[in-house]
């Protein structure tokens, strides 16, 4: 070891000439490696990005109502809320599985972002549950359910 600039040691690493050879020779190798022309490459598709075919379903004014109530009851402005697209399929029992979007108001009056929702009615005894309402940060958790559920969530509506 060498003394260098202001008494640190400095340590001299010497490189032959057949051990650089050798490097380039394994790297020009690597990259001559031979790709099959005659197939394009497949790309699997991710299952989250697939949706199940489920029947469509069609609510009645009142069910469709009793599904806006229990999503009302989650909001912290009902008052101010505005519903977007709502989408429902035929589930297993007879159950209908909903998707839609809402909007409310912040506590300074201004609109918030569309947010999704997961809901299932249950036409046995007239009832709608309320599965999950997306978080204004995250909406992926739900458009997940919807997706997995069969629901197609159409695109988010543009805030007001």
């Amino acid at each position: 070891m060498a003394k260098g600039r202001g008494g640190i040691e400095e340590e001299t690493v010497k490189i032959g000439t057949n051990t650089v050879i050798r490097l380039l020779a394994c790297l020009l190798l690597t990259a001559c490696t031979s790709i099959d022309s005659g197939s394009p490459p497949t790309v699997e598709l991710d299952k989250r990005y697939e949706t199940l075919a489920a029947p469509t379903a069609t609510l009645t004014p009142e069910e469709k109502s009793r599904v806006q109530n229990v999503v009302l009851s989650k909001l912290k402005n009902p008052d101010t809320a505005q519903f977007g697209f709502m989408n429902a399929t035929e589930g297993e029992g007879g159950i209908v599985n909903v998707c839609g979007w809402v909007n409310e108001k912040n506590y300074l009056g201004r609109w918030e972002r569309y947010r999704p929702f997961y809901a299932r009615y249950l036409p046995l005894n007239q009832q709608a549950v309320l599965v999950t309402l997306a978080a204004e940060s995250d909406p992926r958790y739900v458009k997940g359910q919807c997706r997995e559920n069969g629901v197609p969530l159409s695109e988010q509506p543009s805030s007001i």
